[in-house]
Formats: structure tokens, sequence, C-alpha cells
């Protein structure tokens, strides 16, 4: 069975001890020799990691909520889970998901007909780019309206998530909301999310950056750089998944959506691939959820609940998407 990085590292630490500790017991050997032999066990542990890195065919440069949707997701889609490496550049996991609203936002549900509620995907949208105060990408926002219900469903489907009664919450003009049936709904489904991630074995490496991108005659995805503690490592992966907005300056000018002149967000399809704002071209392998696009989708402010819905559509899409243009080009 493969292990993760982060195992793989635990492993070598202590096989390193092991050695150390056999030597001692025996009282043979020189230091010189336990230094060696501890030595030559980090190089092979080193080796092993580089060698993980090199057969992960999805990587998933972000350890926010969307980035481990969109990992769950490619794995639902029929993707070897140990094919697919998710980079945290930190040494938590869907730490974003804390500070969301506790609710989803879904329009035009059933819910809402039975109490004779009035709420479509042109009300819902109106709410979305009012919340923006009307800077954000409309396309992207219409794409929020329009399949919002497939987040709900993918909480419940996929992670067991289960409902309350319908509320109005701030900036919704109408009541959309669903929190959880008991309980916070965001800590509910971040517990889930990280339990899905350990069952599917997803291997993650902690304190990592995507560094760089290249990208072939056609343009298309080629390979990507990334460091790992302190090391650059290069990935010849099928297909990229960008959900950390820290990673916009790896990204060329013409990928990037900007607000006041500024480089705020990706833009994507509404398949969450990667478009040349400037041509409307695909890129193909690359694919973006999360916060990388919510300067994007959301404007200058983010309708209340939207962050979890956002995060799941984008999310889930991404890893649909990324998965089968893996298996279409193995």
């Amino acid at each position: 069975m493969k292990k993760s990085f982060h195992t793989v590292k635990k492993a070598g630490i202590l096989t390193a001890a092991a050695v150390l500790g056999t030597a001692a017991l025996a009282g043979c050997g020189s230091k010189a020799d336990t230094t060696e032999s501890a030595a030559a066990s980090e190089e092979a542990t080193e080796a092993a990691g580089e060698a993980e890195a090199s057969d992960a065919q999805l990587v998933i440069a972000g350890g926010d909520s969307a980035g481990l949707i969109a990992a769950v997701q490619a794995a639902a889609e029929g993707m070897d889970p140990s094919k697919i490496l998710i980079l945290a550049p930190g040494e938590e996991l869907a730490a974003d998901m804390t500070e969301m609203a506790p609710y989803v936002n879904v329009a035009d549900t059933d819910e809402q007909f039975q109490a004779n509620l009035t709420d479509d995907f042109e009300i819902y949208l109106s709410d979305i780019m009012t919340a923006g105060n009307n800077t954000n990408n409309s396309d992207m926002a219409a794409y929020v309206s329009q399949n919002s219900e497939e987040a709900k469903d993918w909480l419940a489907d996929t992670l067991g998530m289960e409902y309350g009664d319908l509320a109005q919450e701030a900036g919704s003009s109408v009541a959309r909301s669903f929190p959880a049936k008991e309980g916070n709904l965001n800590e509910l489904a971040q517990e889930a999310l990280l339990k899905k991630v350990e069952e599917l074995k997803i291997p993650v490496e902690y304190k990592a950056e995507l560094k760089s991108v290249a990208y072939d005659e056609e343009g298309a995805l080629d390979r990507i750089t990334v460091t790992v503690d302190g090391k650059d490592q290069e990935i010849d992966c099928l297909a990229l998944v960008a959900t950390d907005v820290s990673l916009i300056p790896v990204f060329e000018e013409s990928q990037v959506y900007e607000a006041d002149g500024k480089a705020a967000a990706l833009v994507v399809s509404n398949n969450a691939e990667q478009l040349n704002k400037d041509s409307g071209e695909l890129i193909n392998g690359l694919y973006a959820a999360g916060p990388i696009l919510s300067a994007a989708v959301d404007g200058e402010g983010v309708l209340s609940g939207n962050e979890l819905t956002e995060a799941v559509m984008f999310g889930s899409t991404a890893g649909t998407e990324a998965a089968v243009y893996v298996s279409d080009n193995q």
C-alpha cells in the first residue's frame, strides 16, 4: 500500500532512530558508522518522497476545503487515491471552514415552493452581485446561482450532512439558507471531509508550495515545480487544481482576473477549467476552485452562506473534470 508523504517521512525518522538504538545496544560499530547509517536512511526516505511526488497524476495545490473536496471527488470518479497529491501550505487541512457561515445557500428548491416562497436563479444572482457591489465576474456568479443545489446534494450524499429548516440570512432577499439539522454545518462537514481524506489514504504534503507551472507547445499543462521541506521537485502530473489564493503570482497574466487594477483571482469555465481571459480558450490540465476564485465570483463581498456553497460547487466540479482529463490522457 502506498504511503502518503507525511507517513513516509515519519517512518524515515523511526528508521533512523532504530539504527541508532540497535548500534548502541549491540555495542558494535563506530559513531561514524552509526552516523553514516542514519544519513543513508534519511537519504532513502527523501528518495522515497521524491518518487511519490513523481507518481502523482493529479496535484491539488491548496489544503483548504475546496482542495480536499476536489481530491475526494476525483477519487469518487475512479482515480487511484494514491495518484492524487494534496499540497498544504500550512499544518492544517480545511481550516477555512471554521470561518464560513454555518449554512449552504440554494435557490429554487422544493422547500421554498412548499413554503410559498418565490426564489429563482435571477433573484439569487442579483443578491450575489449586490453583495459583491457588482464587481463580480457575472458569468461565474451566474454559475453559482444556477447550480447551487448540487452543493447541498454533495454535502448530503458524500459527507452525510442532514439539514434543518430553511432560513433567511443576511444579504439574501428570501429564505434560501440550509443549516445543519443539529449542530454547526461547517464543523460537521469539516470533520467528515477530513475523515474521508484519511479513509481514502490520499497523500498530503504539509508546508508545501507550488512554485511554478510549465506549459507545452500547445499551451497545456506540462509539469509543475513544488517546494517541499525547502527542496524543489518537478512533477510531470497530468492535471493541477489550484485553490490557494497566494498562488495567483504563479500563473500568467492572461489567466488572472483583476479587481481595482490588482491581480485578484483566476478565471474558470463552468467546468472549473482555467481560462485565458483574453482569448477565452481553455488551458488543458489546469483547474481552480476555492479562495483563488473568490475575488472573481464574489467581487468585493461574499453573500453570507455562499462560502461553503462555492467551495463545494467548484471543488467537486474541478475534481470530476480533472479525474476525467487524467483518465483520457494517461
